[in-house]
Order: structure tokens, then sequence, then C-alpha cells
């Protein structure tokens, strides 16, 4: 009995120390693809962040809020415009918003004074809706270069190259199963002033 006590000890603390190695691999393995994952995406979500980053700072500019969707459901975020209230000194939202899609990307051709780009069908149905708010796609347009994309210095920040706004409302539905090309007029450049002018034509009832 006391041999076979020792023996089962001796098992079940090896089995244990076996099973702590087995576990620290698949562990490993865990990080391991998680940091592979990462890896993959940072790209992608540098763009975003870059874009979101532009857009926002159109949106200071022209005096708007920004607020940025928690999840995707046909757009990213809204540009919310603000009022000055004369009887209560203060300010808030006037309550004209704009909803937008915002696309970062370097894959895109100019030509004939247009941006073509290839829209993701499934942003394409959502932009082309024509009920509620009105919205729009903010295309941010990259270099191909990265080490383009920002330049920060003690003196200036350069981002590079810029956004362009397009209303795809109204549109006709597409047989495309994954993308289908848009064009946008190059003069749809997005800067302040322009979104406080769509931000106009929406506070007079006018759809973009």
């Amino acid at each position: 009995c006391l041999i076979y006590s020792i023996v089962r000890y001796i098992y079940f603390y090896l089995l244990n120390i076996c099973s702590g190695y087995i576990l620290s691999f698949y562990m490993l393995l865990y990080e391991y693809i998680n940091l592979v994952g990462m890896i993959r995406m940072t790209e992608e979500t540098i763009k975003e962040s870059l874009g979101m980053a532009y857009t926002r700072a159109v949106a200071a500019y022209a005096g708007m809020n920004i607020t940025v969707s928690e999840h995707d459901y046909g757009y990213d975020g809204t540009f919310i415009d603000i009022e000055y209230d004369e009887e209560y000194k203060s300010y808030s939202p006037s309550g004209f918003e704009i909803n937008f899609q915002l696309k970062s990307t370097e894959k895109f051709e100019i030509k004939n004074d247009f941006i073509f780009y290839n829209l993701r069908v499934k942003n394409y149905r959502d932009l082309i809706k024509n009920k509620g708010n009105s919205r729009i796609l903010v295309l941010y347009l990259m270099p191909h270069n990265r080490a383009e994309w920002l330049v920060s210095t003690t003196s200036h920040l350069i981002m590079k190259q810029g956004a362009w706004w397009y209303s795809l409302e109204g549109m006709s539905q597409t047989s495309n199963e994954h993308t289908i090309q848009i064009k946008i007029p190059f003069s749809n450049f997005l800067d302040a002033n322009t979104l406080k002018d769509l931000m106009q034509r929406v506070k007079v009832g006018d759809r973009i």
C-alpha cells in the first residue's frame, strides 16, 4: 500500500508538471496568434485613426462637435451643429446633424478632375439610403509612401493628403457582390468652410 501510494503520488506530481508545461505552451501560442493578428491590423488601424483625426480637426475648426459610433450600423460618426443661445448665454447642439462613413486609403486614382475609388458594396448600400439624417462618405486619401502620412516638427504638423466628401443618397442599387467604383469630383474637398456649407444646406431642409 505504501509503495502504491508513493507511485500514485509521483504519477500525479509528474502529470501536474506536464499539464503546466502544456498549459504554458498553449498560452504562449495564444499570445503569438494575437500578436500576429495585431500586426496584420496595425496598418489599417493607423490609417483609420489618421483619417478620423483629420475629420475631427475639420469639425473642430468649423465649430462643430463630432461623435463616433460605438457600433458600425452604416456610418462611423456624426457631425453635430452647435449654436449659441443668446437667452441662456451658452452653447448647445442645434439639432442638425450629418452622418458620415469614413474611409482611409492609398488605393485611389485621380483622373479628369475625379477621384476613382472602389467602395465596398455594403457601405454603398448604407450610403444610398435617403431617410433620416443626411449621410455622406468621407474619403481620406493618403500617399503610397508611409513616411508622408504624418510629419511633425516643433513648428508644424503635416498630414497628407486630405479628405473629400461625397453624397450617394438616392443612387440606384447595384448587383455587384464585393465593390463598386465611385467617382468623386475633385472639387469636393472637405475643409471647415465646406462642412459649414453642407450643414447650412441641412438647416434649410435640403438633402445633401
